[in-house]
């Protein structure tokens, strides 16, 4: 073989490897940019995370075990493995979730029902045998010397393509599930979880959880990624007894506007920024529902409004639901505290649609570095 073939061949050889290169690379980016996409185009750590301080109370954990009904199939798995048997489309709707949901992917729609939680999903129909697994996601502290120590936990529910075998895993769909109180100390950069810098997605929420698509999911791009991406876009979960933003208690909708909690006492330190988060309906009055007051004798501590995550009340922090079907109407506030000393939030809702107003109150105490 000549030398030019020879060049010409390891030339071809190398142009192809980088072909394959290019490929995968541009994938990954595929599935960031969705997550990215997911979050209304806001990433956590773009404006250093949302209130990530030191704050009383805690959210704790819940447990990880599921009562559900879903169809025999699959095999193996980590986790437990709850298998049992499904309802279809036919009548047989047990309630208004489900009459919602039973047409979503034409005749033959499955319903997965957990009742422990409370929430259906749809499946197409090829979904028939599909299994159920048990496993637990872990919080994480953000910074400090607990940043390897899980601070948060709860349940992670995967929905298990009947084709599934240890030789040839296919993509799960998984739906993690968080208290409210979880779900409000996640966006705030209180914990994270995995390392990717995306929350996980909202996929739907009641009067008690929040569930939620883990961020970068499929990023093994596994068997089936593109059917399960598919799946997702139809919005196919809902609760059980669907709830009203607007009609739940005062301190659920802060919760779910990733407020910070009534009544809490945050150290943070001086040239801090963060999102204060307010629900619209409660704080209707955008220009006028934040007053912030120093005290004097603790120090030099003051608030100030910044320009650049967007208009007053309509920060980036106003976070939607991603996928969700499910409203969440938020005011948003990007705000920097400099000097030191105590600085006291107040904030006077009114009542609305029969919901008690709530008369909010943080407590800054800002150190210097």
């Amino acid at each position: 073989m000549s030398r030019q073939r020879q060049t010409l061949i390891i030339l071809i050889i190398l142009l192809g490897a980088l072909g394959m290169l290019g490929y995968f690379a541009y994938q990954h980016y595929k599935t960031f940019e969705i997550g990215y996409r997911r979050q209304g185009g806001k990433i956590g750590w773009l404006f250093g995370g949302q209130n990530n301080g030191s704050t009383s109370g805690g959210s704790g954990s819940i447990g990880s075990g599921s009562t559900s009904t879903g169809s025999t199939g699959g095999t193996g798995g980590s986790g437990s493995t709850d298998s049992s048997t499904s309802g279809t489309t036919g009548g047989q709707e047990q309630n208004q979730s489900i009459q919602n949901l039973s047409s979503l992917f034409g005749q033959g729609t499955i319903i997965y029902t957990n009742n422990q939680y409370g929430f259906d999903f749809a499946l197409p129909s090829d979904w028939q045998g599909y299994s159920i697994v048990n496993s637990q996601w872990q919080g994480y502290a953000v910074s400090g010397s607990q940043g390897d120590v899980t601070t948060s936990a709860g349940p992670q529910i995967l929905i298990r393509n009947p084709h599934w075998t240890q030789a040839r895993p296919y993509q799960d769909i998984p739906i993690m599930v968080f208290t409210l109180a979880q779900w409000d100390e996640i966006i705030r950069g209180i914990f994270h979880i995995g390392a990717a810098p995306v929350n996980p997605m909202m996929l739907g929420y009641s009067a008690r959880y929040v569930f939620a698509l883990p961020a970068r999911y499929n990023y093994a791009f596994p068997l089936g990624w593109q059917e399960v991406e598919q799946i997702l876009q139809n919005k196919p979960l809902a609760p059980i007894s669907p709830v009203i933003f607007d009609a739940l208690p005062a301190e659920s909708q802060l919760l779910l506007c990733a407020g910070i909690p009534n009544n809490s006492v945050m150290v943070l330190p001086e040239t801090t920024r963060l999102f204060i988060n307010l629900p619209k309906d409660v704080f209707p009055d955008k220009n006028n529902n934040l007053k912030f007051t120093a005290v004097a004798a603790s120090g030099n501590a003051q608030a100030n409004w910044i320009s650049n995550a967007g208009p007053y009340g309509e920060a980036f922090g106003a976070l939607q639901p991603g996928d969700s079907s499910q409203s969440i109407d938020c005011w948003s506030y990007y705000y920097e505290l400099d000097g030191t000393g105590e600085l006291d939030l107040t904030a006077t809702g009114a009542p609305v649609s029969g919901v008690p107003g709530m008369n909010y109150f943080v407590k800054f105490l800002v150190q210097a570095h």
